[in-house]
Formats: structure tokens, sequence, C-alpha cells
């Protein structure tokens, strides 16, 4: 049932609007700021991971909801963006991108990369692992669309 949410609530954001005039070409799903422990208590996702014996513990879970996202919207031609953390796992390590099921575009947009906090191997880590990187919306926007012209 979860998961037939999460595809409802994808469907519906995709397709509202005027696609015939502009349509959709990236997806900007958030990802961020979610606690890791948000899921433990949670009987849905007790449930869920019940359902699902692949993954073993409610730190599997936001690894198989971005890769659930992201081949949504590759799916739809869309490509996706998210914040700096939703692309990483429960240990802080990027997700495996060549293990997403999309040949679209899946950017991390990096908030936290100031060299004198150490933020700043944050964004290294994720180009390293086949993310496009962009610090902020305009500029990957701008890239986007300078590549699908090309």
């Amino acid at each position: 049932m979860l998961t037939s949410l999460i595809y409802l609530l994808f469907l519906t954001v995709t397709t509202v609007g005027a696609q015939d005039i502009m349509p959709l070409q990236q997806w900007h799903f958030g990802g961020d700021e979610v606690p890791q422990d948000a899921y433990t208590g949670s009987p849905a996702c007790q449930n869920f991971l019940e359902q699902h014996p692949k993954l073993s513990s409610t730190k599997d879970l936001k690894t198989y909801f971005v890769k659930r996202i992201v081949a949504m919207a590759g799916r739809r031609n869309l490509a996706i963006l998210g914040w700096e953390d939703a692309y990483s796992n429960a240990y802080g390590m990027p997700i495996e991108r060549d293990r997403m099921k999309t040949s679209q575009h899946v950017v991390s947009q990096v908030y936290y990369n100031t060299w004198e906090g150490g933020g700043a191997m944050k964004a290294y880590q994720l180009a390293n692992s086949g993310y496009k990187v962009g610090s902020f919306s305009l500029r990957v926007s701008i890239a986007l669309a300078s590549q699908s012209q090309r």
C-alpha cells in the first residue's frame, strides 16, 4: 500500500499542469532532513519491511525509496533532482548511482559545501559516484537545458 501511495503521488505531481504548453522535464523530490530513526517506530514501515524481506531494517527504507522514485522519473523521461542527503544511505555514503534504473540525469543539489566545515567532500563523493552535482536550482536548470539542446 505504501508503494502504491508513493506512485500515486508521483503520477499526480508529474501530470498536473499544462503538459502541452510546458512539459515537465525535471522533478525535484527533496529527500532531505528525514532523521534515520523516523521510520523505526512506524507500524506502516514495520509492515512494509515484513512484506519486503530483501530489506533488512528501517535503515534500508530511504535507499529503497530513492531508487524507486528515480526509476519512476526515468520511465517518464524526467531528470530528477534531490538534496545531497537524499542520495546518501544510512551510513552517509552515496547510494550506488549505477544501480539506479534510469538513463536520465540524477542531480544532487549540494547545500553544505563549505571547505571550513568539511562539507565540500560530499560534492566530490557524489560526483565520483556518477551523480550530476549542482549547488543551486538555477545553475542545474541551465546545465540540463544546455545539455538537452546539444
